[in-house]
């Protein structure tokens, strides 16, 4: 299993409810982009197929990372794609794109 230390709306493969979470008031996110990570030992190609399937479009592949930025389609919901993104065969997190703004 991979720790990350992220703050977001999250969706955890080995979490019992696998619900992504509502976050601390003020914290803000991208609209339409989800953090995707899995196992390295799976590897990327089901993901990138649920990805095709779900017509998401690939932002950025973090490679020492296992992951991607994804956008998801306009009208889609985040919450449904996080979910649904979890079930997909190596997928071990998923969360909402933080948006970190520069004081």
């Amino acid at each position: 299993m991979i720790v990350l230390t992220c703050s977001g709306c999250a969706v955890n493969r080995d979490s019992a409810d696998k619900v992504v979470a509502e976050q601390p008031a003020g914290t803000r996110y991208s609209k339409n982009t989800l953090m995707v990570f899995y196992d390295a030992h799976i590897g990327k190609e089901p993901l990138l197929n649920a990805f095709k399937k779900m017509n998401c479009k690939v932002l950025h592949e973090y490679r020492l990372s296992c992951g991607f930025a994804i956008k998801v389609p306009d009208g889609k919901s985040l919450r449904k794609t996080a979910k649904r993104l979890t079930k997909v065969h190596g997928v071990t997190y998923v969360t909402r794109d933080q948006i970190q703004e520069q004081k």
